[in-house]
């Protein structure tokens, strides 16, 4: 019978506990993150330690930026720089989860690896090897793992701007738009440009609408770019055309298809402006 009150939200431990490195705890205490961001990182440890799966605790976790964005109390986009920005300092790990999946996430238990910027590695090399308090019979060090040295290395962000590549590149290839026999340098560069301004998740996001509109036949525009053209602002800014769905379907409808349906003045884009080049 469960100890703890949901109607009063009161907890206790007997009825369940999220199990997570002492390393994980004293890193995320004195990192230095915003309230949001830290809120982001408690939420998914929940989705994950906090889950078992054949025994095993789950390890990372398909969340939607909806989901996130209940938790944390913003918008989507607010969301999605949020999650980009604690997956360039190195303390997510993002993952392409597959057509119409969206992204799964996990924690980069290696703390070593995280951005400087945003903690001191030697205050937490400190805190690991020192008792809990005066009265502590017992440091932390006893069931924690041992804290990672080498910090990211140019080799390393290299390896993960090439995971983007990768990623992105293979959700093109999925979403059968035009298929590509191999990533070429003019894609690279254009995947580059576009990050500039949007995060993987983003770009994502765009390439999948995109397919929806394109494949759909009641929609008129069918013009299949490649990918480098897709990105490329020589055509417009299609991450930003296609980024919310419900208005590309709106701007892109066929006439016919549109019945009773009226153009919004604020929203849509007139038709004009996207005839194929």
């Amino acid at each position: 019978m469960p100890k703890g009150d949901r109607e009063i939200l009161k907890a206790d431990p007997e009825d369940g506990t999220t199990p997570i490195a002492n390393l994980l705890l004293e890193a995320l205490a004195i990192a230095r993150l915003s309230g949001k961001e830290k809120g982001i990182i408690l939420y998914l440890w929940r989705r994950t330690y906090g889950w078992e799966k054949d025994g095993k605790r789950l390890k990372e976790k398909t969340i939607s930026l909806s989901e996130f964005g209940k938790v944390c109390d913003s918008d989507t986009a607010t969301v999605s720089k949020l999650l980009s920005g604690l997956v360039k300092r190195n303390i997510l790990k993002r993952k392409f989860a597959g057509p119409g999946k969206g992204y799964s996430y996990s924690m980069n238990t290696r703390v070593g690896e995280w951005d400087k910027g945003c903690i001191n590695h030697q205050l937490l090399k400190e805190l690991s090897i020192q008792p809990l308090s005066k009265s502590s019979t017992q440091g932390l060090s006893k069931n924690t793992t041992p804290l990672d040295t080498n910090l990211a290395t140019p080799k390393e962000s290299i390896k993960k701007v090439k995971e983007i590549y990768i990623e992105l590149f293979n959700l093109w290839n999925d979403l059968r738009i035009i298929i590509h026999k191999k990533l070429t340098g003019d894609m690279k560069q254009a995947i580059d440009s576009a990050r500039k301004d949007y995060s993987q998740e983003e770009i994502g996001q765009a390439m999948q609408n995109y397919a929806v509109i394109v494949k759909g036949p009641e929609y008129y525009f069918d013009h299949r770019w490649t990918l480098a053209d897709f990105l490329s602002r020589r055509h417009s800014n299609n991450i930003e055309r296609f980024q919310d769905l419900e208005i590309a379907k709106s701007n892109f409808k066929k006439e016919a298809d549109r019945g009773a349906d009226k153009r919004s003045a604020t929203k849509l884009i007139p038709r004009q402006k996207y005839t194929p080049p």
